[in-house]
C-alpha cells in the first residue's frame, strides 16, 4: 500500500514581511495568506503545521499577531535573526524532512541561504515551490531576489510562484472607519472629516498619526492638525 507524500511549508517570517512594501499591503489576511500556500502544489495533505519565525521580541510585543498567527493555522517560532538564527532552524526543519513522507516543501523567503538544503532535497525527489515576489521595493527600486536564484527557477530546479499574484487573498481590508462630523459640499469643492481617538495606549495615538500622513502624500490637498 502507498502511502500520499504530504506537504511542508516554511514562511521567513522577517523576508516575508519585507515582501509587503513590493506588494503594496498594509495589512496581511493571515488567514488568506494560509490559504494560498496549502493551494500550491499537488500535495493535498500537510505533514506539519505551516511553520512561521518571527523575532522573540515581536513576539512578547505583539502577543495579538501571534493569536491571529496561531488562529490561520500557523506555528509561531520565536527565533533570533541575529547570525541568522532564524534561517538555520527552518534549514534544519527542511533537512530533517522524510523524503518518503514529503514530496512537497512550500518556502516563503527573498533569501538565498536556503538553496544548498533546498537543493539538498530536490536531489531526494522532493519539489521546492519558492514563494516570492520579481515586483520591486518601492524605495529600493528593486527586488529582493537575487540573479543566481532566478537561474535556478529559469532551470527548473524550483518552481517559483508570484505572491504578487494572489494580492488580493492575502490582503486584509480594513473595517470602515466611522468619521464623525462628515461634511461633503454639493460643489466637491472641500471635505471636511473630524476623528477623535480614544485609547489609552501611546502607540494608536502614534499610528493614526502616520496613517493620516500617509493620506497627506495621496491627496495633496489635504490638511491637518495633531492635538495631543
Amino acid at each position: 500500500m502507498t502511502t500520499e507524500k504530504g506537504k511542508a511549508i516554511f514562511v521567513d517570517g522577517p523576508s516575508a514581511n519585507s515582501m509587503k512594501a513590493a506588494l503594496g499591503i498594509n495589512l496581511v489576511s493571515y488567514q488568506g495568506l494560509y490559504r494560498v500556500l496549502c493551494k500550491i502544489g499537488v500535495c493535498g495533505a500537510l505533514t506539519r503545521t505551516p511553520l512561521v519565525t518571527m523575532h522573540p521580541e515581536r513576539v512578547a510585543q505583539g502577543e495579538g499577531l501571534c493569536k491571529h498567527l496561531a488562529g490561520a493555522g500557523f506555528d509561531v517560532l520565536p527565533v533570533e535573526s541575529r547570525g541568522s538564527a532564524d534561517d538555520e532552524a527552518i534549514k534544519e526543519c527542511i533537512r530533517r524532512l522524510d523524503p518518503q513522507e514529503v514530496g512537497e516543501v512550500v518556502i516563503m523567503t527573498s533569501d538565498q541561504d536556503f538553496v544548498p538544503v533546498l537543493r539538498q532535497k530536490v536531489s531526494q525527489g522532493i519539489q521546492v515551490y519558492w514563494v516570492s515576489t520579481l515586483r520591486p521595493d518601492p524605495k529600493k527600486g528593486r527586488h529582493a531576489l537575487s540573479s543566481s536564484v532566478i537561474s535556478l527557477f529559469q532551470s527548473g530546479v524550483f518552481s517559483f510562484v508570484e505572491l504578487a499574484k494572489f494580492s488580493r487573498q492575502i490582503t486584509l481590508k480594513r473595517p470602515s472607519a466611522v468619521a464623525s462630523n462628515c461634511y461633503v459640499p454639493s460643489d466637491d469643492s472641500l471635505t471636511v472629516i473630524t476623528l477623535r481617538l480614544r485609547s489609552d495606549r501611546p502607540a494608536d495615538h502614534m499610528r493614526l498619526a502616520s496613517e493620516i500622513a500617509n493620506l497627506k502624500k495621496r491627496f495633496s490637498g489635504l490638511t491637518f492638525t495633531v492635538e495631543v
